[in-house]
């Protein structure tokens, strides 16, 4: 079964991609002190930093402009044909 595209590319790019110029940078990836504790308290060392960028990605994710398309079926039979 091939696999289907929730997202157009454009749409991808708009939600998954970093930003480049240094304001969005330091908006978006500049961790506060409560950030900072909750990555040296739940992370060790060798992982903090890898944490710490996945954490500020998730943050600054920007919503879609439309909603996702529904799926039109269901892995599981209609109750009438159970």
């Amino acid at each position: 079964m091939g696999r289907r595209k929730l997202l157009s590319n454009r749409e991808r790019q708009a939600l998954f991609a970093i930003p480049t110029d240094e304001e969005s940078l330091i908006r978006h990836y500049t961790l506060s002190m409560a950030d900072l504790f909750e990555i040296q308290l739940r992370r060790r060392p060798y992982n903090q930093i890898g944490f710490a960028i996945s954490f500020r990605a998730i943050r600054s994710a920007k919503p879609l402009r439309r909603p996702l398309r529904r799926v039109r079926y269901s892995i599981f039979p209609p109750i009438s044909q159970v």
